[in-house]
């Protein structure tokens, strides 16, 4: 009688902390203090550390895997990200163990089990790890699809949509265009239908974003003209929405993001005026967040990384003193970033490119000697463990050529032809001159011709 006494007074606590951990962390977040939760939860995984799963009392497991699904909530929002994906990680442990066992599992645990693995899919998104994340994923999609087909109740479409486009976001970055298309498609279709049926704020809020998905990867086939119509479709959806939530800084980044990925086609269809007007747009969008909140870093980097890419449009079209001030102003902004962060490599790298990309420029302006004098790490920002694509490798032999590395210059330009390069664009790039007078130019030159 005592133990089972015990045991109630373990459940009772046990029930505390989900209340502790999961809507107290909620209210916190909302008002920007969810760290204060962080000591708790340490305690709190101190607590469970300390006692034995008790696989006899299958609503404990399930409540201890809430628990640590809950912690890894509270570490992603402080960001501490590698502890929140540790956490996510043993909550879906615990639940594919208790089914192991019991060699079944009710409804709400599997649902629970699928919000675990895309708790992990998101996060692995974010660090671009896409063959790991999609792998949640695909865990995530094969436990809710039995649920969702015998209750097709809107919280279970919902998740079903969201693990879509989770799904469609690993397909993507992992190149497999076609099979993410098919996931952002079910993602659409599963929202739509829910709106059709029984409208709500939540399906609205997710439609332009499944257009906006499905319009990059139209843009990843090269299929221009589908991408733009489907982003086109998400503009008056976000502009929508943020007439009845015009305090959601999100949904303006999107609309944002939105003209961008419009300009870039268009630039690609070499329709300038069109790209020049969509460039406007989300500039004025960004710039005006970026005002609002010095402090809000996302809208700083946003903005950065748009005035890179209308350097590359400006540079694109010829005007090569414009591309400059751009790139200075992103260059501005990059540097004030890493010194608020040091930290972030990423950041760096951004910084180290954009550099680059000015000494190209200058160079193709006939003017390398006024090339910016803060040094860039090749090695560190072009690191061949980390790329895949050949344009990522040209960058790198360039970088290398013009900091008078031609050994390593020309193993990046053979890692680029290999992936199959534009070759000719190599024999006229000033960036690469150079090599001109090196053997091995003669001897790449040949292998061009073949």
């Amino acid at each position: 009688v005592e133990r089972d006494r015990a045991e109630e007074h373990r459940t009772e606590l046990e029930g505390l902390f989900e209340v502790l951990l999961g809507d107290l962390h909620a209210k916190l977040r909302s008002l920007g203090k969810a760290q204060l939760l962080l000591s708790a939860a340490d305690k709190i995984k101190s607590y469970y550390q300390a006692r034995p799963i008790n696989w006899a009392r299958p609503n404990a497991v399930t409540l201890r895997a809430k628990a640590f699904a809950s912690m890894g909530d509270i570490m992603f929002t402080a960001g501490e990200i590698a502890a929140a994906h540790t956490h996510y990680e043993e909550a879906s442990k615990l639940l594919e163990q208790l089914r192991d066992r019991q060699h079944k599992t009710s409804d709400d645990d599997s649902r629970l089990l699928a919000t675990f693995y895309l708790a992990s899919t998101q996060l692995l998104l974010e660090e671009r790890k896409p063959a790991e994340a999609l792998e949640r994923a695909l865990r995530a999609e094969a436990t809710m699809q039995e649920i969702a087909a015998r209750d097709p109740s809107p919280s279970n479409m919902r998740l079903m949509a969201t693990i879509y486009e989770n799904a469609g976001s690993g397909l993507l970055l992992q190149g497999e265009n076609q099979k993410a298309l098919g996931r952002f498609q079910s993602f659409l279709q599963v929202l739509q239908t829910l709106e059709d049926q029984s409208p709500a704020p939540e399906n609205r809020r997710g439609i332009p974003i499944a257009r906006m998905k499905l319009g990059d990867a139209h843009f990843a086939e090269r299929e221009l003209d589908k991408a733009l119509e489907q982003w086109r479709q998400a503009i008056p959806l976000f502009q929508a929405l943020l007439d009845s939530e015009p305090d959601d800084f999100n949904r303006y980044r999107l609309l944002s993001l939105s003209n961008e990925n419009i300009a870039n086609a268009l630039a690609a269809q070499k329709k300038y005026l069109e790209a020049q007007r969509a460039y406007d747009e989300s500039l004025s969008v960004a710039e005006r967040l970026a005002q609002l909140d010095i402090e809000n870093l996302d809208a700083q980097l946003d903005l950065a990384l748009l005035y890179r890419r209308i350097a590359d449009f400006s540079e694109a079209q010829g005007i090569f003193q414009k591309a400059l001030s751009w790139r200075t102003a992103s260059q501005d902004l990059l540097i004030r970033l890493t010194t608020l962060q040091p930290e972030k490599g990423e950041w760096k790298n951004l910084l180290s490119e954009s550099y680059l990309a000015s000494a190209k420029t200058l160079a193709l302006l006939g003017d390398p000697g006024n090339a910016p004098l803060q040094p860039v790490d090749c090695s560190g920002t072009y690191d061949p463990h980390t790329m895949t694509q050949d344009h990522q490798f040209y960058d790198g032999a360039c970088c290398f050529a013009l900091q008078g590395d031609s050994e390593k210059a020309f193993e990046y330009l053979d890692q680029a032809l290999n992936r199959g390069y534009d070759s000719e664009h190599m024999r006229v790039d000033p960036n690469l001159e150079s090599l001109h007078s090196h053997p091995r130019w003669n001897e790449l030159n040949k292998k061009l011709s073949k």
